[in-house]
């Protein structure tokens, strides 16, 4: 109700617009439209990126794995390849000793017919076959096969002891493989082609150079170095 001024009283109808609140409004609403917009864009660029990182991780995973699978299988390689040298260096050192047990048990048999006098060969020829057989003891083929083959096998051995040891001879390394591959005294002799008591005179000098006792084991020592 509206009172006038000569007192009258008048109704007059008022209208009256309610607006929206501000957070309803069309403005309001652009804006809640783009920021769900950015919102999504920038959480999908957020998992885009996570998932190229989990990615690019798993990639340098698989390749790791993928090497360490190589080098496993290299290992396993070079393992079965040491083990077929060990077997051929064993088999051509067996060789070589039964080779020249057998040499020297013919030997010392045409030694022992010389002596008795009952025999039907001549001087020369005697010669001859003791110069044949004298020949084929450990010569110098069988040598290169079996230093070629101990080298393959047993590299990290031989370097390690002549970088301790560098006044080791070619003979002393050749003492200290045959060692190392524990074979006795009977057994190395004929492959230096010499007797037991010259092969303990090897002993003992590759016993001086090493520095060791005298009544140090030189088989323990050379299987338990390097």
């Amino acid at each position: 109700m509206i009172k006038s001024n000569k007192g009258d009283t008048t109704l007059i109808p008022l209208r009256f617009t309610v607006l929206k609140p501000w957070y309803n409004s069309l403005k309001a609403l652009i804006f809640y439209f783009l920021a769900a917009i950015c919102s999504i864009l920038f959480a999908k660029r957020y998992f885009n990126k996570k998932l190229y990182e989990e990615k690019v991780k798993l990639e340098m995973e698989n390749q790791r794995l993928l090497r360490e699978h190589k080098i496993e299988i290299e290992n396993d390689r070079l393992i079965e390849d040491n083990l077929s040298k060990s077997k051929e260096l064993a088999n051509t050192t067996m060789h070589l000793i039964q080779k020249n047990e057998l040499l020297n048990e013919i030997k010392n048999e045409l030694i022992d017919v010389r002596k008795t006098g009952d025999h039907t060969l001549t001087t020369k020829d005697f010669q001859n076959l003791m110069k044949i057989i004298n020949e084929n003891m450990t010569i110098k083929e069988d040598k290169n096969l079996f230093e070629s083959n101990f080298n393959q096998v047993h590299d990290v051995f031989l370097k390690k002891i002549k970088a301790a040891f560098p006044e080791l001879t070619a003979a002393d390394m050749r003492l200290a493989a045959y060692l190392k591959m524990n074979l006795s005294s009977k057994e190395i002799a004929p492959l230096f082609n010499i007797s037991l008591r010259g092969l303990e005179n090897k002993r003992y000098r590759l016993r001086k150079k090493l520095g060791l006792p005298f009544d140090a084991n030189l088989t323990e020592f050379f299987l338990t170095y390097g």
